[in-house]
């Protein structure tokens, strides 16, 4: 997995913060990012995400917040 651009971890929140997370295949956890790219991508509880670009599957906890998401 690669995580492009700024990353930052406040070590009290415990939560990942990034501006793009690319990968072949990606599970997240309390991560809030701008966009998630990638072929397979989980998506868990926690993460609140504002773009998924996804090739082959995607899916999500119920209770991750997730603004769009693409199939290329």
């Amino acid at each position: 997995m690669k995580v492009v651009d700024k990353l930052t971890r406040n070590l009290f929140a415990s939560k990942l913060k990034a501006e793009v997370i690319e990968g072949d295949t990606i599970y997240l956890e309390n991560t809030k990012a701008d966009i998630v790219r990638d072929n397979r991508i989980v998506i868990g509880q926690g993460c609140e995400i504002r773009l998924i670009e996804f090739k082959e599957h995607f899916e999500a906890d119920k209770s991750a917040k997730i603004g769009n998401s693409t199939r290329l």
